[in-house]
């Protein structure tokens, strides 16, 4: 099963569950924790030529945690995206990469209106930590906000 349909289907499925009530951060905890589980029994997988993802773990305040590896990567080399990056430069276009994925997909709509965080974890193929990426409400708060302003606009 592909990354992108296992993440839809638990997103639909977490959707289901996480109704307005009195246990909704238990139950969108445990929707995220029963994500996290499902993805991990798919890994470790290759998300393209460089990446591969590791493990997912959840958090406090509706946290998720992602794993990767920046497979050939070592610390003492520079990664060269387009040529010119760092590994710092490289850590900045990820976020604005992670975070338009974020924004924009309905993959990760659930996270989104359940003002979840998702960190992302890089590691070299030594294991030797390479940077994180941390996406959460604040970050993606302006875009839901205008999202929902353009959609509500398009219903009347």
């Amino acid at each position: 099963m592909s990354l992108k349909k296992l993440m839809t289907m638990t997103a639909i499925a977490c959707s289901l569950i996480a109704c307005d009530n009195p246990a909704k951060e238990d139950e969108v905890a445990k929707a995220i924790k029963e994500s996290s589980d499902e993805l991990n029994a798919t890994l470790p997988m290759m998300v393209d030529d460089l990446t591969r993802l590791d493990s997912s773990t959840t958090g406090e305040n509706r946290t998720l945690n992602y794993y990767y590896t920046l497979v050939g990567l070592n610390l003492d080399s520079v990664i060269l995206v387009n040529d010119t990056a760092t590994l710092n430069e490289f850590q900045n276009i990820m976020y604005q990469v992670l975070l338009e994925n974020v924004q924009i997909t309905q993959d990760m709509a659930f996270y989104r209106e359940n003002q979840a965080t998702l960190n992302y974890h890089y590691y070299t193929s030594s294991n030797d930590f390479a940077f994180d990426v941390s996406i959460g409400p604040d970050d993606y708060a302006d875009f839901s906000s205008n999202n929902s302003a353009s959609e509500h606009d398009h219903e009347h």
